[in-house]
């Protein structure tokens, strides 16, 4: 098979990124399995044999007329317009397309138009990724948003997910009955020396994720200050990007001010922030922490998660949609009610309690990865169901 995939941006990128990650790793597992996978974004293709064609914008009049018309009188906030279609024809031309996989984002995938059949893969509907808080203005871009979403899911001609919940979930609450949807995981393949209790340094957390609301880094910093009290040495990594934290007045407070407003000093003079770091030092973090936390109130598939797991690390996850639905709470991971800064901190001082059922758990932890995560099984899977979409 052909199958073409869609990404924010290449996989060469290295964007920190999650579908980036995924159209990685299931390009090389496609390719492994003797398909032809391409990827691509809105400028460039990325052929499986690593080379890249940089396309840059469509040339031709009618999309030249279309962007100089926008320049002159604006677009429309609830308008996304498809830019990339040039794109897609040059791949098909030279190598017939069977399937193309997109995400579900401003329902590009119901709108391309050209006769191929398109599998939606919801990577993080808006219907529940969108902010909790949001002014009137964005609001209705949400609405018109959400609406679009639903008319390319309505129009694809199939619909995956690496979340069993969050398809069911999706589907009820548009309320539609797809003829062709499937449950298929995202791939993580084992990767490095597996993580050990003996590398790890005394009682040190990491945080992998944005510092918002969405990735719930105010809830991690909450969880922390409480079980700091219980643990004397407990510290903590935090490494990603600073978006802030928004308030219910709209303000937007950043890291350091947060921290200074909301948690004790003797406690925050134990709290590192890095910011957004490289992939290749997170690896590194990861040997000499002992316990990720992941607080996060949505999540699809949380990569970071999965890469900790693909290491052994132990990780205390929120219960959110994808890798929560398959781990055991203190058999292969922990898993704690969204939100719940008490038992987020419970599970903290639990899991550090115990050094050799915590070596136990992130073993199991990456027992799981190789099981159900494994590129060669993902891979097969999503062949399997888009033979049954091109015929």
């Amino acid at each position: 098979m052909h199958i073409a995939l869609y990404s924010p941006e290449l996989p060469s990128s290295g964007s920190a990124n999650g579908i980036v990650t995924y159209t990685r790793i299931m390009q090389a597992a496609l390719k492994a399995a003797g398909h032809r996978a391409t990827v691509f974004d809105r400028f460039g293709i990325e052929h499986d044999d690593g080379s890249i064609e940089q396309l840059g914008p469509d040339s031709r009049i009618a999309a030249r007329i279309g962007r100089l018309r926008e320049r002159i009188v604006g677009r429309s906030p609830v308008r996304w317009p498809v830019r990339f279609r040039h794109i897609i024809e040059r791949i098909h031309s030279r190598h017939p397309i069977d399937v193309i996989e997109m995400e579900e984002s401003f329902g590009f995938a119901g709108r391309l138009g050209l006769g191929i059949p398109v599998v939606t893969r919801l990577h993080g509907p808006h219907i529940f990724g969108k902010d909790e808080r949001e002014p009137p203005q964005i609001a209705r871009v949400s609405a018109a948003r959400m609406e679009i979403e639903r008319q390319a899911l309505v129009g694809a001609s199939g619909i995956t997910s690496p979340s069993a919940r969050l398809l069911d979930d999706t589907l009820g609450y548009y309320g539609i009955s797809p003829t062709r949807t499937a449950f298929i995981q995202n791939p993580m393949p084992l990767s490095g020396t597996p993580w050990s209790v003996e590398g790890a340094r005394t009682n040190n957390l990491l945080f992998i994720g944005r510092f918002d609301l969405r990735k719930g880094a105010d809830i991690t910093l909450r969880a922390f200050a409480l079980a700091a009290k219980k643990v004397d040495d407990l510290s903590i990594t935090m490494c990603g990007p600073d978006r802030g934290i928004t308030t219910d007045d709209n303000e937007n407070i950043k890291c350091k001010e947060w921290i200074n407003k909301n948690i004790d000093k003797k406690i925050a003079g134990r709290i590192k922030f890095l910011g957004d770091i490289d992939h290749n030092t997170l690896n590194e973090l990861r040997k000499i922490h002992k316990l990720q936390l992941s607080t996060s109130r949505f999540e699809t598939f949380s990569y970071s998660i999965a890469e900790s797991l693909a290491v052994g690390m132990p990780v205390v996850m929120a219960n959110t949609y994808g890798l929560a639905e398959v781990v055991t709470d203190r058999e292969n991971g922990f898993v704690a009610p969204i939100g719940d800064v008490n038992a987020f901190a419970d599970a903290v001082v639990a899991a550090l309690s115990d050094c050799e059922r915590l070596a136990r758990i992130g073993a199991a932890g990456r027992g799981l990865c190789a099981r159900l995560l494994s590129p060669e099984r993902i891979a097969a899977q999503t062949v399997d169901f888009y033979r049954t979409i091109s015929g």
